[in-house]
């Protein structure tokens, strides 16, 4: 319980500042109930990398999306991997751990950066970035499940190994206004 005030704390927090300059505020709360991610979560592969968008909307000057996201264990799992290590120019994610384990790596410098081109099937999951072929200078934290994770747009992340599974909510505040509305 106290992780998931953390987590909303937050939210409360970093959406407000990412929002700030908002001309026209939403008209609309939108509402994500837990059979709604409970379904999401069960309909998605065990052994396959997902990240699902559940919904986003558009908050004037940046746009919030909640998305589940899965990856299982693979045999070379970790921040060499160009799927998983990447660098958000406009976006901030919050995770929230919800099944799982797993080290992730944040901060340092992205090796090799090539530029999400626009016909990236990920940018509209993630917005604008780049990926690399690792990180160099990070930061390795093993997070499980209930534990909260803030990435502010420009640090590079990614994990450098996964236990069994992880599976985790995340929140993105995108600036850039890449992701699709939903």
């Amino acid at each position: 319980m106290k992780r998931i005030f953390q987590f909303l704390t937050a939210i409360a927090i970093v959406v407000p500042v990412a929002v700030w300059a908002t001309s026209e505020p939403s008209s609309e709360a939108a509402l994500l109930t837990a059979a709604t991610i409970s379904q999401a979560i069960r309909a998605m592969p065990a052994n396959a990398a997902v990240d699902q968008p559940l919904r986003t909307v558009d908050e004037g000057t940046a746009k919030v999306g909640i998305f589940i996201v899965h990856r299982p264990q693979e045999p070379d799992q970790g921040c060499t991997i160009e799927h998983d290590t990447l660098v958000n120019d406009r976006t901030t994610s919050i995770f929230l751990v919800l099944d799982g384990a797993g080290t992730l790596v944040t901060g340092g410098k992205l090796a090799n950066p090539v530029p999400l081109s626009s016909d990236d099937p990920d940018l509209k999951l993630v917005g604008s970035g780049s990926r690399g072929n690792g990180i160099q200078n990070g930061q390795s934290r093993r997070i499980r499940k209930g534990d909260v994770v803030i990435i502010p747009a420009g640090v590079p992340h990614g994990f450098s190994g996964i236990e069994k599974s992880i599976t985790y909510e995340v929140v993105r505040i995108d600036s850039g206004k890449t992701l699709p509305l939903k």
